[in-house]
């Protein structure tokens, strides 16, 4: 199993850590991966990799893109995709929310393992919500929500993962099943720290999309955003962002279930 030990390159560096290295080369830290991923990596036809419905959006949409833009991932866990953005989008603005402190920590991990700089990565430690201020916040690894997402009907595929993450706790995480009260901010806020267009925006915030995306529908139609990746848990989540979005977004893939993953996905362009 790889290592990397960090420890001697100043009082920030991480320790010594296991690492996971993908088939695309994105290494991420072990101990955040649940064993129930790592047997996925395994046994996916295409062989270990992370969601490979959801990476071929992103290769698709980067080879679209130019080099200098701004990328934004709401709900970016442990820094996957923030990873696979930087690595061929040098100068793109790269905006990460995450309001979970053991995700952070591994945000962190991920960036020093792919020779990131940190210092590229403007890191938010809030949650995506409909209004600005505060929120209780459930620490459940990937599945982390919004109390108030946590505890609200999204399926059987949503319930399947959580029941999952409470298993098969991750190593590295001491505070699952926490609630701590956690700052929020709306779409517009978010659009602030952007300070111009969004070329991209990934987002993966466990239910709160059937909330989050109707509210901001008046600033998604201005063009804000040109892209779109969404994650989504549950029919009803899942057909609030579709509503939202056909009005002035082309929808290029609209799905319930998704191949090695549990979540559903909706890829969106901005129609000019």
């Amino acid at each position: 199993m790889e290592k990397q030990d960090k420890s001697s390159e100043g009082s920030d560096a991480i320790p010594e850590v296991l690492v996971h290295t993908f088939a695309n080369g994105i290494r991420v830290p072990q101990d955040a991966l649940l064993s129930v991923q790592r047997d996925r990596y395994e046994t996916l036809g295409s062989g270990n990799v992370h969601e490979p419905e959801e990476e071929a959006w992103f290769q698709t949409i980067l080879e679209q893109t130019g080099d200098t833009g701004t990328y934004v991932d709401v709900g970016a866990a442990i820094g996957y995709y923030v990873a696979l953005v930087l690595r061929s989008k040098l100068e793109w603005k790269v905006i990460s929310l995450e309001p979970n402190p053991d995700m952070r920590v591994f945000l962190s991990q991920t960036l020093d393992l792919n020779s990131i700089d940190r210092a590229k990565v403007y890191v938010i430690p809030k949650a995506l919500y409909d209004k600005d201020g505060s929120a209780p916040f459930r620490l459940q690894s990937f599945g982390s929500a919004i109390l108030e997402n946590s505890s609200r009907e999204n399926g059987h595929f949503d319930f399947l993962k959580r029941a999952l993450m409470t298993i098969v706790r991750p190593l590295g995480k001491q505070n699952e099943g926490e609630v701590l009260n956690v700052p929020t901010l709306s779409f517009r806020a978010l659009a602030r720290e952007a300070g111009g267009p969004i070329d991209l925006l990934k987002m993966d915030i466990q239910g709160g999309e059937r909330t989050v995306v109707p509210a901001a529908e008046e600033f998604l139609n201005n063009g804000a955003v040109k892209w779109l990746i969404i994650g989504t848990h549950g029919d009803k989540a899942h057909d609030a962002c579709i509503r939202t979005l056909r009005q002035k977004f082309e929808i290029v893939d609209d799905r319930r279930v998704v191949r090695g993953q549990p979540d559903g996905l909706i890829v969106a362009r901005f129609r000019e």
